[in-house]
């Protein structure tokens, strides 16, 4: 992290560093002539030139809000290519900070916060705007203990870099409306968030829990928890308001935020609702805010592709001119069924990189197309649920320009990085409204990409043309290392659990097991009779599995760089992927199958 203290911006010198969030670091401020305090918002972006007109008009949209619930913007700039916000401090800190995870509130508190809360939004959604970032971390205590509403507008303005510390996501995930994660942003959208907070005020927890793509799943088709369940003292008309406002389909919620804050005030039986409060500093600061009903990327294809059944998915011409390279090659499948239907088939869109929750754990190439379902079975210890009879797609990527041939998660399961035959990796957000990245460092086909265990690196293998792997730093994009030594193409590059090595499998045969900083090959495997299509490396570390068009899987001590034995199939393994406790292996095949070995 840059340290900018005492540094200057605008007319303020920076004393104190309050806290940091996804996208910005926020600073208390003291003018250089006046004296007097405020909070200085520097966002994690370096703007170009043709960006600056644009900051600029976003930034006065932010400044004219003018409400006794919205933390004032008093100025704004751009220092160095940074720009900053110059806000009116709050001294008191967050409601999260005033009130734990954990804690329950009174009625009479949850109403006042409410009250506050719902008024400062229903004017902003008057102004056309859309908070979508509401959360206790984002409401403010003001001078005289009033709540502001922070953080309107920025993460619009970071959109032209990732951020570096996109962990900070999993605090906005939990509050986010089903239509927020399919790209599809409404004023209702607010009022969804504000009454999961309501939720975690009564209970003490939030509705939904588990891992990102659990949340996304549960806030997606699983109603939420009974309140009265986890607090029986709760009245039956506020469960019934909160259900109302909890509602997936936006339009089943009340009309404006103003009036569930109604409902609920009417609900709890309280017409002037009092709270006491004691003083914090403040040190919380923004994450994913919006202006706008637009997703980020404006120019993107509709990101919810709804379908009555699950696609049949085909493979690409590409790969197949490719895998006539080899005799054993010309068994490639025309069409590869990946789940079975009596329904009517659709076909995924090109360019477009399109995942969903919902029905079977499945992946496939599918033409430029990349979809990945989860299966209900995972969410946890939750209530089980049937299958659905539909999929429900959460976001499309469309920045490649021809067909995707690879995706990948991060391990913090906020990124994707995929590759392409257009020769680049893209790095993107796997929920809509994120920027991306584009590492064009390839001179042809990006056949497989890899997160290291940490997430601060990427390694990606190139096609016949091009040779190499490279392995490059995920945030900053510069390569860290390049090897150029492969007579062929490499078709996958998978990391050891330690992130220290990486097994790599191509067209030369080989399996090779490489120091990501070292050039010179730690242990070349050779055994298999024909191209490697899959490598994979066991959770413990102790063993790499590859997958091979000589109809064979082979285990390899990875430490010893002996096989350990090899496993016959009936047709050509496209690829093999370990269970999570390294005891069993899972492998596709040419001729549709899939088995557990």
């Amino acid at each position: 992290m840059i340290n900018h203290m005492e540094q200057q911006f605008g007319n303020y010198r920076l004393v104190r560093h309050l806290g940091r969030g996804a996208f910005s670091d926020v600073y208390l401020g003291i003018h250089v002539h006046l004296k007097t305090p405020a909070a200085i918002k520097l966002l994690h972006t370096e703007l170009t030139s043709s960006d600056v007109e644009k900051f600029r008009n976003e930034a006065r949209t932010i400044a004219r809000l003018e409400h006794p619930h919205i933390v004032r913007v008093l100025d704004f700039g751009i220092e160095d290519h940074t720009p900053f916000f110059v806000m009116i401090y709050a001294p008191n800190g967050t409601l999260r900070q005033r009130h734990p995870k954990g804690s329950i509130l009174s009625l009479a508190t949850i109403v006042s916060y409410v009250t506050q809360i719902a008024d400062a939004l229903q004017y902003a959604h008057h102004q056309k705007l859309i908070h979508r970032d509401i959360k206790p971390e984002n409401m403010l205590l003001g001078r005289h203990n009033e709540v502001l509403l922070s953080d309107f507008g920025f993460v619009q303005i970071a959109q032209s870099s990732i951020s570096q510390s996109t962990k900070e996501m999993a605090g906005t995930i939990p509050y986010m409306a089903p239509e927020q994660f399919q790209g599809k942003p409404r004023f209702a959208s607010d009022q969804y968030a504000l009454g999961i907070v309501v939720y975690e005020w009564l209970t003490g927890d939030r509705p939904f829990q588990g891992s990102v793509l659990e949340i996304a799943t549960q806030q997606m088709i699983n109603p939420p928890p009974p309140v009265r369940i986890k607090n029986p003292q709760i009245p039956a008309e506020v469960e019934e308001v909160l259900l109302t406002t909890l509602a997936k389909e936006p339009q089943q919620r009340f009309a404006t935020v103003q009036a569930f804050a109604n409902a609920l005030r009417q609900a709890s039986n309280i017409v002037s609702p009092i709270a006491s409060y004691s003083t914090i500093i403040f040190e919380e600061v923004s994450e994913l805010p919006s202006i706008g009903t637009q997703p980020i990327n404006a120019g993107m294809p509709p990101a919810v592709l709804i379908h009555n059944a699950p696609p049949t998915f085909q493979t690409d011409t590409f790969e197949n001119s490719y895998a006539n390279r080899d005799s054993s090659n010309n068994q490639q499948l025309k069409n590869v069924p990946v789940v079975s239907t009596t329904q009517s088939q659709r076909r995924l869109s090109r360019r477009a990189v399109l995942f969903g929750l919902a029905g079977v754990a499945v992946g496939s190439l599918v033409s430029n197309a990349f979809w990945l379902a989860k299966s209900p079975g995972l969410l946890g210890d939750g209530p089980k649920i049937p299958p659905p009879s539909h999929v429900t797609s959460l976001y499309t990527y469309a920045g490649h320009k021809s067909p995707v041939l690879t995706a990948s998660w991060s391990p913090d399961g906020y990124q994707i990085a995929s590759g392409s035959y257009d020769t680049t990796v893209q790095v993107w957000g796997a929920f809509a409204g994120w920027p991306s990245l584009t590492f064009p460092l390839h001179k042809d086909y990006v056949w497989s990409v890899a997160w290291s265990p940490d997430g601060s690196k990427i390694a990606s293998a190139g096609g016949f043309h091009d040779k190499t792997v490279r392995v490059w730093d995920a945030r900053t994009q510069n390569p860290i290392f390049t090897f150029d030594d492969y007579t062929d193409g490499v078709n996958s590059v998978v990391w050891s659990p330690d992130g220290k090595l990486i097994a790599t499998g191509g067209y030369d045969k080989l399996v090779q097991i490489r120091d990501p900083f070292n050039l010179t090959p730690t242990i070349t495997l050779s055994d298999h009779t024909n191209v490697i299509k899959s490598v994979a490396w066991s959770p413990d570390g102790k063993y790499i599995a590859s997958a091979s068009f000589d109809h064979t899987v082979k285990v390899w001590d990875a430490l010893a760089g002996k096989l350990i034995y090899t496993l016959p199939h009936n047709n050509y393994v496209k690829s093999v992927a370990w269970s999570h406790d390294s005891k069993y292996i899972a492998s596709s095949t040419g001729d549709t199958s899939t088995g557990c070995l």
